[in-house]
């Protein structure tokens, strides 16, 4: 089974979750943010909304989850918002965002240090980064840097 069918089961916490700490960016509408496991796109489609100027890049390593938030969010319907399949690993990205966050993903990645770097490699000079994570009881708090 695939994670787009495991995905609704967990899907209200996180994006409850996620939609606080999204908000603790205090985004004010021209950033430029990187959704590290987007996974279906919801939370990346809220956190477009509050930068109408900017733009937003979901990315999941899998592409059953970036093809469930392409077809839900449809770049001709939300024009500053796209997915792409990225490894949180092997980040493609150089000084493109002033934002990066994570929510309820990067636990699962074994070795931090490349997604560290990658982090670092994806930020413009002043960037920031919110991450949080899911544990046995719930959400943990946002870690900023």
């Amino acid at each position: 089974m695939g994670r787009a069918r495991l995905c609704p089961k967990f899907e209200q916490p996180t994006t409850v979750g996620a939609r606080v700490d999204f908000k603790k960016l205090h985004l004010t509408g021209d950033e430029r943010v990187l959704d590290i496991g987007c996974g279906d796109g919801k939370v990346t489609a809220e956190i477009a909304e509050c930068v109408p100027r900017g733009r937003v890049v979901g990315v999941d390593s899998s592409a059953e989850m970036v093809g469930l938030a392409q077809s839900r969010y449809p770049s001709w319907a939300v024009r500053n918002l796209r997915f792409q399949q990225a490894d949180a690993n092997r980040l493609p990205f150089e000084r493109e965002f002033t934002h990066v966050f994570s929510n309820a993903a990067l636990h699962w990645v074994l070795d931090h240090k490349p997604v560290l770097r990658g982090i670092n490699s994806c930020l413009v000079p002043g960037g920031k980064v919110g991450c949080c994570k899911w544990a046995a009881k719930g959400m943990r708090p946002m870690s900023y840097a």
